[in-house]
């Protein structure tokens, strides 16, 4: 390896993450729950991450910009 390259923990490649687009029975379910609570606890958001197979964060983010 070229010792002038400053040595990272990580590649650049590995920090670009690909978007997922949610299934429609995903979208179904995140929908539902929307119509009743806008704002869900983390708790509740946590449930259906583990329910729709999806990341914590996937779910709070597609809340934010619904």
């Amino acid at each position: 390896m070229d010792p002038r390259v400053a040595k990272t923990p990580y590649s650049v490649y590995d920090a670009v993450k690909t978007r997922r687009r949610t299934t429609s029975a995903q979208l179904k379910i995140l929908e539902s729950v929307f119509v009743d609570d806008k704002k869900p606890l983390a708790s509740t958001r946590k449930q259906l991450a583990e329910l729709l197979h999806m990341s914590h964060r996937e779910v709070q983010v597609w809340f934010q910009n619904r």
